[in-house]
This record gives structure tokens, C-alpha cells and sequence, in this order.
């Protein structure tokens, strides 16, 4: 179980504050069959046993900004993909896909064109 723990540290937007990310979800990456982070603060702390899928959270939000699993180097489907939901695609015939989906907070002045919320899945 990946644990996260929120700050109280706000950032900082044209005078007010703000938190930019609102959510964080990652499907199918390595040990990760499906993990949500709601309402991350500015600074976080990823804490839990060894094998619980810390660094495939770092993973996933590598992969969602810079398109590489790790510095250096390019996903590997064969690798990255979760084996738990290897097994389930086998037994209903389903697709493979891994996905990383961040939910964005939009800055007031940007409200009115484009809503409160814009969402991105790679």
C-alpha cells in the first residue's frame, strides 16, 4: 500500500493560493493495478514497506511528464505492464494498456474557457 501524507504549504498563483494538481491515477504500471492520490499538496511524502509500489508511483508520473519510466530509458511494455492485469487480459480477452491520468485544478483567470478541472491520460 503506497501511503501519502499532505502539506499544508500552498502554491502560489498570481497572489493566491493554489493547488494545481487535484488527482493522480495510475492503471496498470508494474505492481500498480490501479492507484489514486486525491488532493495532493505542494509537498509529499511517498513512505510504505519495501515492494509496495513507491517507486512505481515515481514511475508513472515520469512517464505522464517527461514520457520515460526512468531517466535514460524508454518504456518497456514487456516490463512496465502490470502482471496482475496480464493475467485478467488472458482470461477475458482484453486489451493491455497502462495509463497515468492527472487531473489539473485551472487557475481562476483561466475558468471561464476552459471549466474548473482539465484532465490529461497518457
Amino acid at each position: 500500500m503506497v501511503r501519502l501524507r499532505r502539506s499544508n504549504l500552498g502554491l502560489r498563483w498570481w497572489g493566491a493560493a493554489m493547488q494545481l494538481i487535484k488527482k493522480i491515477e495510475i492503471s496498470y504500471l508494474r505492481s500498480l493495478h490501479k492507484a489514486v492520490i486525491d488532493s495532493p499538496g505542494d509537498l509529499n511524502l511517498l513512505f510504505g514497506r519495501n515492494d509496495s509500489g513507491k517507486s512505481n508511483v515515481l514511475r508513472g508520473l515520469s512517464l505522464f511528464f517527461n514520457g520515460v519510466t526512468e531517466p535514460g530509458r524508454d518504456l518497456d511494455f514487456a516490463l512496465d505492464f502490470s502482471d496482475i492485469r496480464r493475467k485478467e487480459v488472458k482470461a477475458v480477452k482484453g486489451k493491455q494498456f497502462i495509463s497515468v491520468r492527472v487531473d489539473f485544478n485551472v487557475p481562476s483567470n483561466y475558468r471561464r474557457s476552459l471549466g474548473d478541472t482539465v484532465s490529461l491520460k497518457r
